[in-house]
This record gives C-alpha cells, structure tokens and sequence, in this order.
C-alpha cells in the first residue's frame, strides 16, 4: 500500500483499527486501507480514544453504525462543485440530494455556485456542512473514478442523525462530516 497523500493526517494524528487507519478531528473523520506516512504518529485505538477523551467503543460505534448508498458520483464533477462553493464560502455549502441529482452550493451566493449533479438518487437529503471539510473528504477520497455519496446514522444527545460520508466503490476509503447545526 502506498502512503495517504493528505495532510490531513497531521491535524489528530492516525488510530489504527484492525487494517484500517482513522484521523480524526472530532468534526469529520477520515478511513482509508492505505498505509500512512512513515513520519506519521500512529496510535492504538484506546491511545487515540483518550486524547479526545472519549472510549473506544465511541470510536467503534461511529465506524460501525449503518449507512446507505444515495448515489455514485463522478469523482472529477463533484470536487469541481465542491471547489466552486468552497471558493465562494470558505465555512458553509450545502448538499441536497433530489430524485434526479445532487446540487451543491455555498450558503449566501446569488446561484453563480449551485451545482446540479446528475444522478440516480436513491435517498433524499439536505444538510449543510463545512465547504473546507468537505473539500477534504473528496480529497481523501480522490478526484477521478465514481464515488458513492452517502448517508450514515449516527445519533446521539446532539439529535443528528443524517450525516453525509463519501465512499470509493469497495470502501477502502471512505470519509464522513458531521453536519452544521443552527
């Protein structure tokens, strides 16, 4: 395998669960089968846990919980419309899956940044996330090829239930934001 290609490893450090290698920075999580860095700290699941002081069967739990399949995506399109809101709006873009397409946009624009993306939907959703870690998760994922957009149920005290997850076909990587909650 070859190294992770995102910096983003560098904000939490990486957790290593069983053949999978998980950063973190409590707002987004990134997965991925690829082996880090060798400069990257690597930490066991329980050491990882406790920086954030949490347990590690959150951590299990948050990996584990269901999700569904919405669509599949062109990888290319979807950073194009991701790039253009986080352009716009460096802190907000929301996702809305209809019927027959996935629209991105940043929050406040005139339209100029709506993004229309064809697609079989097979789940409708609206939620607003952060554009920045947005951009990271198709990043993390990777810009050519399909990618599944996603819907994984995560609930607890907060009341979200709905968060989007981006996924290669085969979940060798996979990426989730929580969303932005006014």
């Amino acid at each position: 395998m070859k190294p992770l290609k995102s910096d983003y490893y560098k904000i939490a450090g990486i957790c290593r669960v069983n053949d999978q290698y998980i950063t973190t920075d409590g707002h987004r999580m990134h997965i991925s089968a690829e082996k880090p860095p060798e400069n990257a700290a690597v930490y066991s699941l329980e050491e990882y846990a406790r920086g954030f002081r949490a347990t590690p069967e959150l951590f299990l739990w948050m990996l584990r919980t269901p999700y569904r399949i919405v669509t599949e995506l062109d990888a290319g399109e979807l950073y194009g419309a991701v790039k253009r809101a986080w352009t716009f709006s460096r802190e907000e873009c929301s996702i809305e899956a209809k019927a027959d397409s996935v629209v991105i946009s940043a929050n406040g624009d005139d339209g100029s940044t709506k993004t229309s993306l064809n697609a079989e939907v097979k789940t409708e959703f609206r939620v607003q996330v952060n554009s920045k870690y947005l951009l990271d998760a198709v990043n993390h994922c990777g810009k050519k090829g399909k990618l599944y957009l996603c819907i994984k149920n995560l609930e607890w005290g907060t009341g979200i239930s709905e968060v989007p997850m981006l996924a290669v076909p085969g979940f060798t990587k996979w990426a989730f934001i929580m969303p932005i909650i006014h």
